[in-house]
């Protein structure tokens, strides 16, 4: 989803958009499952994180026809 398509966030940055939108957002809209929760080290890769966003992503354009 691009923020551009907003009207009300066409001339701000993406990192201003995004703070702004999440200041009212619901930290619960989107099931993501939890990133190494039973290891007290920081060694891993971000792709199943981005994996998992890109389908709720895709899936929310499908659902509001984009």
């Amino acid at each position: 989803m691009k923020l551009t398509n907003l009207l009300e966030y066409r001339n701000v940055g993406a990192g201003t958009a995004i703070e702004k939108l999440a200041k009212n957002g619901d930290p619960t809209a989107f099931g993501f499952m939890p990133v190494m929760t039973h290891f007290a080290h920081c060694d891993f890769s971000f792709s199943g994180i981005k994996s998992q966003a890109n389908r709720s992503i895709m899936k929310e354009e499908i659902k509001h026809g984009r």
